[in-house]
């Protein structure tokens, strides 16, 4: 079976895939699995949610192959459904919106069907829990189009409240002051010795 046939049967992921194993969990993988099932159904749900780097990034993983599948073989298929039944067995009505509302928003995408941010640190809850493997990071999933708000990095558009922005605003606007003020010093010192025939090279030597 070449290439090409085996895209009809699984779909290429359009993020890049984790070459890892599943977090760590007091009852072992299917425990893991089972935490995972959890964040995927409420990926569906909710559209965007919140949790560890890691965790984040195997929840999009399996939430990508969910909408893939969905998209390329329908509700109708045997093991599609399968497969959206056990992973959305929390939350019935997400089955019903991963093919009644995703595959209609996704089929003619040719973007990943999430994307993730990573979310500023809490220096204070790190320092409260130091021991914990993420350090108090965190990321956010969520699906493309969305209805939430919108996030944005904070340094992915100027703020003129942070210091620096404001700082710089200020300078610039002294200066514009200055410049403004020079200039019409200039203009009325040439107006004053046009009027009284003073030539401004010979006043000023």
């Amino acid at each position: 079976m070449n290439q090409a046939e085996l895209q009809h049967l699984v779909s290429k992921l359009r993020v890049n895939v984790l070459h890892k194993k599943l977090p760590r969990h007091a009852h072992g993988p299917r425990g893991s699995l089972e935490l995972i099932r959890t964040r995927v159904t409420a990926l569906i749900a909710n559209e965007r949610i919140e949790c560890a780097p890691y965790s984040a990034e195997i929840t999009r993983l399996y939430t990508e192959r969910l909408i893939s599948d969905a998209i390329l073989n329908g509700e109708k298929h045997a093991h599609t459904m399968e497969m959206a039944t056990w992973w959305l067995a929390e939350d019935k009505s997400a089955i019903h919106k991963l093919f009644k509302v995703l595959v209609p928003r996704f089929q003619d995408s040719r973007k990943s069907y999430t994307q993730i941010w990573t979310v500023p640190v809490n220096y204070e809850t790190t320092l409260q829990a130091p021991s914990r493997a993420w350090d108090g990071k965190l990321k956010v999933v969520e699906l493309r189009g969305h209805p939430l708000p919108k996030l944005e990095y904070s340094n992915s558009q100027p703020n003129r409240n942070h210091i620096h922005n404001f700082l710089l605003s200020e300078a610039k606007r002294d200066f514009n002051l200055t410049a403004v003020a020079q200039a019409i010093a200039d203009q009325e010192l040439k107006e004053f010795n046009a009027k009284h025939g003073e030539n401004p090279d010979d006043a000023e030597k």
